[in-house]
C-alpha cells in the first residue's frame, strides 16, 4: 500500500512541475501581450463640395459631412473615448469640437467595423484656409490602454457669403 502512495505521489510532483511552468508562461504570455481592441481607421472621407471650389469644401458656420470607418477587433464590445478637433492645415491652430457625439463621450463600440457619416457644425468665425478633422479614440481595460489617431480629408473653409 505504501509504495501505491509512493507512486501516486511521484505522479502527482510531475504532473504538478510540468503543468506550472505551463501556467505561468500562459500568463506570462497574456500579461505581455499588447492590449489593441482598435482596428482599422482608413482616412474619413468629406463629402461637403461647393460651387467653384475645387475638392471637398463647406462655409465657415456651415456643415461639413463626413464618414469614417472605425473597426474593434476583439470579439466582444468595448468603451472607447474619443476626442476631435478641427486643425488648420495652413496655421496648426485647433479648435477643441464642443458639440456632437465623440468629445470625451464615452460610447460602446461594437465588434467589426462600423461606418457612420456625421454632419459636423463648423464654428462661425473659422479662418478660411484648409482644414481637417483629427482625433483619437482611447480604449481602456484595468491599467492597459490603447491610443488610436484617426482624421478626415482636407477640405476647404470659405467665408460665408453676406
Amino acid at each position: 500500500m505504501n509504495g501505491h502512495k509512493s507512486f501516486k505521489l511521484v505522479v502527482a510532483l510531475v504532473v504538478f512541475t510540468a503543468i506550472t511552468p505551463a501556467v505561468w508562461l500562459f500568463v506570462l504570455w497574456n500579461s505581455l501581450r499588447p492590449y489593441e481592441p482598435l482596428g482599422d481607421y482608413p482616412i474619413q472621407v468629406v463629402y461637403s463640395r461647393l460651387p467653384r471650389v475645387v475638392g471637398p469644401a463647406a462655409y465657415a458656420g456651415g456643415i461639413v459631412e463626413i464618414e469614417g470607418t472605425k473597426c474593434v477587433d476583439v470579439d466582444r464590445p468595448i468603451p472607447v473615448q474619443g476626442r476631435s478637433v478641427w486643425i488648420s492645415r495652413d496655421h496648426r491652430a485647433p479648435r477643441l469640437i464642443m458639440q456632437g457625439p465623440g468629445t470625451g463621450a464615452t460610447t460602446i463600440r461594437q465588434p467589426g467595423c462600423t461606418t457612420r457619416r456625421f454632419q459636423n457644425r463648423l464654428p462661425a468665425d473659422m479662418q478660411p484656409g484648409t482644414w481637417r478633422l483629427e482625433g483619437t479614440d482611447t480604449a481602456e481595460q484595468g491599467s492597459q490602454r490603447q491610443v488610436k489617431a484617426y482624421w478626415s480629408e482636407d477640405f476647404t473653409v470659405v467665408a460665408a457669403p453676406q
